[in-house]
C-alpha cells in the first residue's frame, strides 16, 4: 500500500508538522487507520492508533501507556484537505476534543481553545461551525452506540 503524505495543522500553538513516522496501517476513500508515538516523550501516554474519519470529521485515537496497555480513546474534531495529485492529506485539528473513557463517559475538552481561536481571528465562524457540527455528531455517535463499530474496527489493529 503506497503511503500518502500527512500533515497535521493545528491554530494553537500555530504549525504543520508532517508525520512522517506513522505507520499507514489502512486506507479507503472514507478513511486511514495510522500507528504512531508521541513526536515527544511524555508522562501520560507512549501512542496510539488513529482512525482518520474523513467525511465525520473527526479522528479516534486509542491510546496506550508505555506497556502497550489501553487509557482511553481520544476524539479531536478535525478538517480534512486532500489533494490525489500529491497524494498529500492535511489534516487540521479544529481544537474540540473528546475524552472517551472505559466505562463509556465521555469529557469535551478545550472548548475554550475554540472560542480563543474565533475571537483571536485564528478561524473564521464558518471553521467554528464545522467544528461545532463534527462535534455534536461525534457525540451522538456515541450516545447512539454507533461510536462502538469505529471503536471495534481500531481494535482490529491493535496485535499487528
Amino acid at each position: 500500500m503506497k503511503r500518502p503524505v500527512i500533515f497535521r495543522k493545528r491554530f494553537i500553538p500555530s504549525e504543520v508538522i508532517e508525520l512522517k513516522d506513522d505507520v499507514l496501517l489502512y486506507r479507503d476513500d472514507a478513511m486511514l487507520v495510522t500507528r504512531w508515538n508521541t513526536l515527544k516523550p511524555r508522562h501520560d501516554m507512549a501512542g496510539g492508533i488513529s482512525l482518520y474519519l474523513i467525511d465525520k470529521g473527526c479522528k479516534i485515537s486509542r491510546i496506550h501507556d508505555a506497556f502497550g496497555r489501553f487509557l482511553h480513546y481520544y476524539c479531536d474534531i478535525i478538517h480534512t484537505d486532500y489533494s490525489a495529485e500529491n497524494d498529500t492529506y492535511i489534516f487540521t485539528d479544529l481544537l474540540a476534543d473528546v475524552i472517551v473513557h472505559r466505562d463509556n463517559r465521555y469529557s469535551v475538552v478545550d472548548l475554550d481553545e475554540l472560542a480563543d481561536a474565533l475571537e483571536g481571528s485564528m478561524i473564521d465562524t464558518a471553521v467554528m461551525c464545522e467544528a461545532l457540527r463534527s462535534a455534536n455528531r461525534l457525540l451522538n455517535s456515541i450516545d447512539n452506540g454507533e461510536f462502538h463499530s469505529y471503536t471495534n474496527l481500531i481494535e482490529r489493529y491493535v496485535s499487528m
